[in-house]
């Protein structure tokens, strides 16, 4: 059951809230009408601060007995600076012009990106499920809880900057980059991680449209 789990997930809930949001907060921002700019600049700065902020938090809290910080940070570092560096290459060969010409197959190639990468997260959820409904239940709702909880505290928290600030804020500090992470530790992770990742997903997918509305309402009403 859930308490009998809770050493495997106290690790990993650690290093979901460690690690740098997903880069579709920004999106989701977007699609609730939100100030994209600011979340695009603050999940630019997670970014760049993650190889540090992640092996930091990750060794307060859980040492260095399941995995080496240094690595993960080394690791985190090379991703994002040899992602930034493809991203600046592409840029400098194609052009800005070219890439805003392509808006629209590079936005179907993320969709089709997404699609994929759902595919592949869900991989472990139908083996889990039958194996232990009773589980699975526990821990599809223990990551929604977290990720209401993430939210609700960072709109608490950030509430007197206004909506255009605390609900991006919000989208960040809930939905997190766990497949970077796990991807990063590899099998240093227990097996448990990989079904809670595959959990994970279902907040991200649809909180967003859920409280769509719901933000709607509050940005009429401010």
């Amino acid at each position: 059951g859930l308490r009998e789990s809770m050493p495997a997930l106290y690790t990993i809930l650690i290093l979901q809230i460690a690690t740098t949001p997903i880069t579709s907060s920004a999106a989701f921002a977007a699609l609730m009408g939100f100030d994209v700019a600011f979340s695009l600049v603050t999940l630019i700065i997670t970014n760049a601060m993650s190889p540090f902020t992640t092996v930091a938090f990750s060794y307060l809290f859980l040492g260095s007995s399941l995995f080496s910080p240094f690595d993960l940070g080394v690791k985190l570092f090379l991703f994002f600076a040899l992602s930034g560096a493809i991203a600046y290459a592409i840029r400098r060969v194609a052009g800005w012009e070219w890439l805003e010409r392509q808006k629209e197959p590079l936005d179907g190639l993320n969709v089709i990106a997404v699609f994929i990468f759902a595919i592949a997260a869900m991989e472990s959820v139908p083996r889990n499920v039958i194996a232990d409904p009773a589980f699975a239940i526990e821990l599809f709702v223990l990551v929604i809880l977290v990720s209401c909880l993430l939210i609700g505290l960072s709109m608490l928290i950030f509430v007197r900057s206004g909506l255009d600030r605390s609900v991006p804020i919000a989208l960040l500090s809930a939905f997190r980059n766990i497949g970077l992470v796990m991807a990063t530790l590899g099998s240093s992770l227990p097996d448990l991680a990989w079904f809670y990742f595959a959990m994970a997903q279902f907040p991200i997918y649809l909180l967003p449209a859920l409280l769509q509305p719901l933000a709607k309402r509050l940005r009429r009403g401010g």
